[in-house]
C-alpha cells in the first residue's frame, strides 16, 4: 500500500489503515456529493478492494479486516 504510504509487509494498526484511506478518499474527492458517507472505489483504492465500487464509510473495518489475520491462523 504504498499510495497511503504503508510498506508491503509493512505494519499498521486498523485504526491507523482506517485514518489512511479516509484521508486517501479525501484528497482524491471520492465522496458521493449526494451522500457523504458513500465514497466511490476508483485507482490506487481499487487494488485494496477490487470487487467492489463503491463502499460506506460503516464498511471500510469489514472490509480491512482480510488483513488483519486472526492471531493463530496461517
Amino acid at each position: 500500500c504504498k499510495f497511503l504510504g504503508i510498506e508491503v509487509g509493512g505494519q499498521a494498526s486498523r485504526a491507523d489503515l482506517m485514518r489512511k484511506i479516509y484521508g486517501y478518499v479525501a484528497d482524491q474527492g471520492l465522496k458521493h456529493e449526494d451522500n457523504k458517507r458513500v465514497f466511490s472505489i476508483k485507482g490506487d483504492l481499487a487494488t485494496l478492494f477490487p470487487d467492489v465500487t463503491e463502499m460506506k464509510h460503516q464498511q471500510v473495518m469489514g472490509a480491512i479486516s482480510r488483513f488483519f489475520p486472526k492471531k493463530g491462523s496461517n
